[in-house]
């Protein structure tokens, strides 16, 4: 699920119908617009997360100075209006966000974390639940700056919520338990444990498990990507490189490089500066979809999952 840089435009993509495509090498674009909540303002939409088809909207007007939030079902087209936040987006800069759902407690629950304003050491936490329909501020998070988070949506692994966050002249990988909305340090491959020449790294999904693409120099030469993967989320002791990546349509340029999905086949879905690149690591080779300015991915997969509001997007699910 995308929205394009015409942010009052949302798209769906079938991964089955985009395998399909790409195997038979022939060209895949996309019209499948959908109707999502608040698109008769006019408004622009953004997709913040998704978590077992339910997806976080924003929907926003600058000039104005307003904005709503919701939970919102595409499957069902049931929303759920979010409350008012208990601050708004002019009043502090936004770090992360994410969407969990919690399996001890049962419940979903909204994480933004945000920098306020004038006091880079000041971190607050706000968290939005479900059950319960209310906002609460949980804790100062002194762990990152603004421009320090790479990704400021969320990895989902093992119910909890992952960020990469970028120091001086390392990195650290921060998750926070969904349940008890703790947070804690996770350990990184020792390899990476050196000064970060590369800032823009890449934290995904393979197959489930946990992963970091990241750039690889040579007298300060990019000369490929490296993609590791950890194997023991339980003890964080095992990561294994488990691809070099030297084709240039990923590598070239890693800022605007995002991970959308892996295929059990084991190609690669990746955005990059608006593009979408389907990559092959057993052949090292890749394609280019016909698919154009996309700036917001979101892994979707549809559920029945009730928010029992009974308000409901016009249109088809």
């Amino acid at each position: 699920m995308v929205s394009s840089y015409n942010t009052k435009v949302v798209y769906s993509i079938d991964y089955d119908s985009l395998v399909s495509a790409v195997s038979e090498y022939e060209t895949y674009s996309i019209d499948d617009k959908i109707d999502y909540p608040f698109k008769s303002l006019g408004y622009g939409v953004e997709l913040l997360a998704s978590c077992n088809g339910l997806v976080c909207v924003r929907s926003y007007n600058c000039s104005l100075g307003k904005q709503y939030f919701c939970l919102w079902n595409p499957a069902t087209r049931e929303y759920k209006e979010i409350p008012k936040l208990p601050f708004g987006f002019d009043n502090g800069s936004v770090g992360l966000f994410g969407l969990g759902y919690g399996h001890k407690i049962d419940d979903y629950k909204l994480v933004i974390g945000v920098e306020a304003r004038g006091s880079k050491d000041i971190k607050l936490l706000y968290i939005y639940t479900l059950a319960s329909n209310s906002w609460k501020i949980k804790k100062m998070i002194p762990l990152w700056n603004t421009n320090d988070i790479r990704q400021n949506s969320g990895v989902v692994v093992n119910g909890d919520l992952h960020w990469l966050v970028l120091g001086q002249n390392d990195i650290s990988l921060w998750s926070l338990d969904v349940n008890d909305e703790n947070f804690k340090e996770m350990q990184l491959p020792k390899e990476l444990l050196v000064e970060v020449k590369d800032r823009f790294l890449v934290l995904g999904l393979l197959k489930g498990c946990l992963c970091i693409l990241v750039g690889a120099y040579v007298n300060d030469v990019h000369v490929h990507s490296e993609l590791w993967e950890m194997l023991d989320y339980e003890s964080q002791e095992f990561w294994t490189r488990r691809y070099i990546i030297t084709n240039e349509s990923i590598f070239r340029d890693q800022r605007f490089l995002t991970m959308i999905w892996s295929f059990e086949d084991g190609k690669i879905l990746f955005t990059s500066a608006g593009f979408v690149i389907l990559y092959d690591p057993e052949h090292g080779s890749s394609i280019t979809l016909n698919i154009f300015d996309f700036f917001c991915n979101l892994k979707y997969f549809g559920s029945l999952m009730p928010l029992k509001s009974g308000t409901y997007v016009p249109g088809k699910g």
